[in-house]
């Protein structure tokens, strides 16, 4: 698992969002990074999202899959937005 994904679990899960993870994540510009939540699991990974973009990271992709929660549905539509990006 690469340096920076480990920093946005960090981030989602635990709230942490010091100046030194969100220095990691400015450093890792080049690559999209995926952020997928369904609809019906609160507003966690939303407010996550936001407040990322606020501190100037601008490689997420953010995803919500419409009336679905933490579930197969959920990531297969994930999956299906962020796959043709990773070849552009």
């Amino acid at each position: 698992m690469k340096k920076v994904s480990i920093v946005l679990i960090a981030v989602m899960f635990y709230g942490i969002a010091s100046a030194q993870f969100v220095g990691v994540m400015r450093n890792q510009q080049e690559e999209p990074l995926p952020m997928s939540i369904g609809t019906e699991e609160g507003q966690r990974a939303k407010q996550t999202y936001e407040k990322l973009k606020n501190h100037g990271i601008k490689n997420l992709v953010y995803h919500e899959s419409q009336g679905t929660a933490h579930e197969w549905l959920t990531w297969r539509r994930a999956l299906n937005d962020f796959a043709p990006r990773l070849f552009k």
